[in-house]
C-alpha cells in the first residue's frame, strides 16, 4: 500500500473530524488560533464562510443575550 502524504491525511482529517455538538465552536477556535499563531489567513475553502449553509446573520445571533 502506498503511503499518503501529510497534506492528503490532513485534508482527509479536516473533512472527517466530528467534534459533536461543539463542532463549529471547536473549528472556529482552531481557525482563530491558526491565524493568531501564524499571522496568516486560512487557506481558501477552510473558513467558516465557505461552509455549506453558513449565514453571517447566524453569527450575530450567537452573541445575543437572552433573558432567563
Amino acid at each position: 500500500m502506498a503511503q499518503a502524504t501529510e497534506l492528503e491525511y490532513l485534508k482527509f482529517f479536516f473533512r472527517e473530524a466530528d467534534f459533536g455538538p461543539a463542532d463549529s465552536d471547536i473549528r472556529d477556535l482552531i481557525n482563530e488560533r491558526f491565524e493568531d499563531t501564524t499571522g496568516k489567513d486560512l487557506p481558501e475553502g477552510y473558513g467558516r464562510e465557505e461552509e455549506e449553509g453558513y449565514d453571517e446573520e447566524d453569527e450575530d445571533l450567537e452573541d445575543e443575550e437572552y433573558p432567563t
